[in-house]
């Protein structure tokens, strides 16, 4: 494989990581994507670009290795929750990342997600129904020994 040079870069991905900058705003980057965000189903090239920026920001980059933040360290899975009310789950978040960073920083044509080898095999743990109507779904996949919190509005 030949080593790509500076050069070679996408001009996309250089001028988003000119933007990674000390002057980046937690708040106002969760205010922009509330704003932005109307369904998963039609999300934009500028929300992923947002939401990219924002986790780049908040993990530097990477992850801790523990995968917790130190106490009053911003946090990845925080952000995504304030964003989306817990609506979205950061799972869906990252993989629709991965997309948008594999497809040279372009919203792909279709946004599709890795699914289960066997969808038969997910355990509901629990259904609440909230005041404010929505539904909170714990689905447990043994597939990735987690735990995943789903929200349907009623």
């Amino acid at each position: 494989m030949a080593n790509i040079t500076p050069k070679e870069m996408k001009p996309v991905a250089v001028e988003i990581s000119k933007t990674l900058d000390p002057n980046w705003n937690y708040i106002e980057s969760v205010k922009k994507v509330r704003r932005l965000y109307l369904n998963w189903s039609s999300v934009s090239s500028e929300i992923l670009r947002e939401l990219y920026i924002a986790k780049q920001a908040i993990t530097k980059g990477g992850t801790r290795k523990s995968g917790l933040p130190k106490k009053g360290e911003l946090s990845w899975n925080r952000y995504c929750e304030e964003a989306f009310g817990g609506m979205i789950s950061k799972r869906t978040i990252d993989s629709h990342l991965l997309a948008y960073q594999n497809n040279g920083f372009q919203k792909p044509a279709k946004l599709t997600i890795n699914a289960l080898s066997d969808p038969s095999k997910a355990v509901i743990k629990s259904t609440v129904k909230e005041a404010d109507g929505r539904i909170k779904v714990e689905i447990y996949l043994p597939e990735f020994d987690n735990t995943y919190i789903q929200w349907f509005a009623a």
